[in-house]
């Protein structure tokens, strides 16, 4: 399916905002503190283990009406970062990987391990290359949360993906790149209403620098969205984007785009096609102060579900964070998701509609040079429009991190 982040290059840097940048809230804010705790092995090699171990408190779990479900959770965390970086390359390998328990609440314990290389060369002084493997096994509650909703059980969901890309430098202003991306998803065989799904994005891309702050620049694109059923999907897409540096501390990116969804459906003596069209866009801007950042992601495209069914979504992402002392910061993501069924013209359809919020404050006092501790609190609400049904959850949760001692060799 059609993702808002295929406005060019453009929207895959910068923010680099994400809807599972919410559910790994605490994981990133922990990260983020790693640079300053490195063991290194001379001048190109690095290596970032951190260990965290908390506790929390979360009521109305499903975020059901009636709130039933709370529980108190348990977990451990571990994360290693680490590459090589020459002059013209480097290879990234991250790991994170968690391990969550609920007493008297077993359904709730979950696994999760996150596995990503990353790969950057410049061929030649025109050329660069660009290489990512991923590997994610986490539950339906954080992979739908966002989307469906569908957060009842705690089923395994594997994904695995791959993105490539090609950028040639034409001239000193302008730049052609091509990009390919697979990716797959894998629920447990008794996910009741979860599918396995396949998808495949091809796109081709043109930015021109018309001064040292502004770029102009185009794409176009396909995506091909297979999930297990007798349903496949194809979307075509092209935009315009725009990147503005207004200074060195406040920049922003701006892109418009049209997209057409073809809908296939396996008749058994023949194939039907729907079709469905509309605009997407996407805007970044990113703001740095002297002891603060602050960071805004709006979108609005499809995107593939654990249903096996795509929904357009609109989402805005608002990111704050700031430095009270060297030792002392908070953090505050914000965000809300609106999703609703794309309408494909059949005989007595309905819109289902779905708004998400979740905010997470985080309060990080680093203890030690090697100690961090963090306190959190997340609220969440969810409404289903057509239902005329609501919910929301409250949590609270306490983390101590310790940043392994750097050492230089």
């Amino acid at each position: 399916m059609y993702t808002p982040n295929r406005f060019v290059f453009f929207f895959r840097d910068g923010l680099n905002l994400s809807v599972r940048s919410l559910c790994w809230v605490r994981a990133a804010a922990l990260l983020g503190l790693c640079p300053v705790a490195t063991v290194a092995w001379g001048e190109n090699w690095f290596f970032q283990p951190l260990v965290t171990v908390g506790s929390g408190y979360e009521e109305n779990v499903d975020l059901e009406p009636d709130g039933s479900v709370n529980t108190t959770q348990f977990n451990v965390g571990v994360s290693v970062r680490g590459g090589l970086v020459t002059e013209r390359s480097q290879v990234v390998g991250t790991l994170l990987s968690s391990f969550n328990r609920s007493p008297g609440n077993e359904r709730l314990d979950s696994d999760n391990l996150s596995a990503e290389i990353t790969y950057d060369v410049e061929a030649t002084e025109r050329d660069q290359l660009n290489l990512d493997v991923s590997l994610n096994l986490n539950t339906s509650g954080s992979s739908e949360l966002t989307t469906t909703g569908n957060i009842s059980e705690n089923v395994p969901l594997l994904t695995i993906g791959l993105e490539t890309g090609w950028q040639h430098q034409l001239t000193e202003r302008s730049t052609f790149g091509l990009g390919y991306a697979r990716s797959g998803g894998r629920f447990d065989d008794n996910a009741s209403g979860l599918v396995d799904s396949q998808q495949d994005d091809v796109d081709v891309s043109y930015s021109y620098a018309l001064t040292e702050q502004l770029d102009f620049g185009g794409a176009v694109g396909a995506t091909f969205y297979n999930p297990d059923g007798d349903e496949s999907y194809k979307t075509y897409d092209a935009s315009l984007s725009m990147r503005y540096a207004l200074s060195e501390t406040l920049g922003g990116n701006l892109g418009f785009g049209w997209q057409r969804i073809d809908r296939d459906t396996d008749l058994g003596t023949g194939t039907a096609r729907a079709e469905a069209s509309g605009t997407v866009y996407g805007f970044n801007l990113s703001k740095i102060f002297e002891r603060s950042s602050l960071g805004l992601s709006v979108r609005r495209g499809a995107v593939p579900t654990g249903s096996g069914v795509p929904l357009l979504q609109e989402s805005l992402i608002l990111t704050y964070s700031y430095q009270f002392s060297p030792r002392l910061s908070v953090t505050t993501p914000v965000g809300v998701f609106r999703n609703e069924t794309i309408s494909f013209g059949d005989a007595g359809e309905t819109k289902d509609r779905r708004i998400f919020f979740q905010m997470q404050p985080s309060l990080n006092w680093r203890v030690r040079e090697d100690v961090v501790l963090s306190a959190s609190y997340r609220y969440q609400y969810q409404r289903f429009e057509e239902e005329g049904t609501s919910a929301d959850g409250n949590a609270v949760f306490l983390s101590l991190a310790y940043i392994w001692p750097t050492e230089i060799r």
